[in-house]
C-alpha cells in the first residue's frame, strides 16, 4: 500500500487549470529564487504535512489526506466548468464549493505556522487569536511536564505561578490537523453566506496563482485595491471575488487584473505559479 506521506498542499485539481501543457506548469520558488517548469504532481509537496501520529500505536494516520484527496479536490473541476460556460452556482452548489475554498484558505504553511502560534498563545494568555479560538482547545492533543512528572493543563497554569512567557511550550503540530475539519466546515459556512461574484479577465490578460492563492479581503492592505472582497485565482482568465457587493460575472481591466496578481505574489509562501514563462516572470519582476 503507497502510503502519501508527500502531501500536496495545492491540489492538482486547482493547479492543472494554470498549465502550460502535459500538466506541467512554470513555477518561481521564492526561497532559491529560481523560475522552472514542474510537473504538478510533484508541487508543492510538505511531507506529512496532514498527518497525525498515534502515539499509543506508534502509528501514522492519514485520515486528513484522504478526507481532501477524495471528498473535497473533487468539487473543483465541475464547478469550475459551470462557471466557465458563464452559468452562476445555485445556492446549494455555492455551499459545496465553500468547503473547496475554505479548505484551500486554511491548508497552506503559513496558516499552519500561525494557527501554531495562535494555540501557544491562548495557552499562555488565553487570548484568542484570529484563526483560534479558545473553546477549540479541548479539541487538541498537549501534554503538560514538570521535569519528568505528566501533569493536568490546571497544575500547569498553577505551577506556573504567573511565569507562563517563561515556560517552554512543545505544542504537538498534530493539533493543526485536529484543528482542520471542525474549522473548514464552520469556515465554508460563513463563506457561502457572502456575496461571489466571478472575475473574467480578457484574453491579453491574465491570473497567476500561488501557494496561499485564497487571498480574503481582511488581508489585503492595500488602499489602492479596487475590487471589494477578497479573491482567488480559479483559472487564468476566471477568479472568485469572495465578499462582493453583488453577485455576478464581471469583466476587469488590466489595472484590476494587475493588482490581483500583485496580492497573490505578497500572499504566497514559497511558490508562485503561471501557464506561461514569460507572464509568471513579467509578475515577479513587479512585484518581488
Amino acid at each position: 500500500m503507497n502510503l502519501p506521506i508527500k502531501q500536496h498542499i495545492v491540489p492538482q485539481t486547482h493547479l492543472k487549470q494554470f498549465t502550460s501543457g502535459n500538466e506541467k506548469i512554470w513555477l518561481y520558488q521564492k526561497d532559491t529564487k529560481h523560475f522552472r517548469e514542474q510537473s504538478i504532481k510533484k508541487v508543492p509537496i510538505v511531507k506529512d504535512f496532514y498527518t497525525v501520529t498515534d502515539e499509543e500505536e506508534d502509528e501514522k494516520l492519514y485520515d486528513m489526506e484522504h478526507f481532501l484527496a477524495n471528498q473535497i479536490e473533487p468539487l473543483y473541476q465541475p464547478y469550475i466548468e459551470q462557471l466557465q460556460n458563464r452559468e452562476m452556482l445555485t445556492g446549494l452548489m455555492k455551499k459545496q464549493f465553500a468547503y473547496y475554498v475554505s479548505s484551500q484558505k486554511l491548508r497552506t504553511v503559513s496558516m499552519k505556522e500561525k494557527v501554531i502560534s495562535e494555540i501557544e498563545i491562548a495557552f499562555r494568555k488565553g487570548k484568542a487569536g484570529k484563526w483560534f479560538d479558545k473553546t477549540s482547545i479541548e479539541q487538541f492533543t498537549r501534554n503538560f511536564y514538570d521535569g519528568d512528572e505528566e501533569i493536568t493543563y490546571e497544575e500547569f497554569i498553577e505551577r506556573a505561578d504567573g511565569r507562563l512567557e517563561e515556560v517552554n511550550m512543545d505544542i504537538s503540530k498534530d493539533c493543526f490537523v485536529q484543528f482542520l475539519p471542525e474549522k473548514m466546515m464552520e469556515f465554508a459556512g460563513k463563506l457561502a453566506e457572502m456575496n461571489w461574484s466571478y472575475l473574467i479577465a480578457s484574453e491579453k490578460r491574465s491570473f497567476i496563482t500561488s501557494d496561499n492563492p485564497v487571498v480574503l479581503e481582511s488581508d489585503i492592505e492595500d488602499p489602492a485595491f479596487s475590487i471589494d472582497g477578497g479573491v482567488f485565482p480559479l483559472t487564468p482568465h476566471l477568479a472568485l471575488n469572495i465578499d462582493s457587493s453583488e453577485e455576478r460575472f464581471k469583466k476587469v481591466g488590466g489595472k484590476d487584473v494587475r493588482k490581483i496578481n500583485e496580492q497573490i505574489v505578497k500572499h504566497s509562501d514559497r511558490f508562485i505559479f503561471s501557464h506561461n514563462e514569460g507572464f509568471l516572470n513579467s509578475n515577479i519582476q513587479k512585484f518581488i
